[in-house]
């Protein structure tokens, strides 16, 4: 049920950055896990463009979680190597 609740919070958060709703000191922590979670990142996949943490790709003996990449960076959803 947790998992849920931080897709949901990841999600209405990503919109609310889009939305223009967030003053910059709300964005410290997504800034601190963009530098983390892109493209250099062994999980990291992309379809059309949306970048995601690839459950098929493995590293460090840890697959990806599937998440889409920025709402991830907007929930409280750990990275799969504990980065974050």
């Amino acid at each position: 049920m947790w998992q849920i609740v931080e897709i949901y919070n990841g999600y209405k958060n990503l919109i609310y950055y889009k939305l223009g709703l967030f003053q910059d000191s709300d964005c410290t922590e997504y800034k601190e896990k963009k530098k983390v979670c892109n493209k250099e990142c062994p999980l990291y996949s992309s379809v059309l463009g949306i970048g995601y943490c690839n459950p098929a790709k493995s590293h460090e003996g840890e697959n990806g979680c599937g998440c889409i990449i920025e709402a991830k960076l907007w929930s409280e959803s750990p990275c799969p190597l504990g980065k974050f």
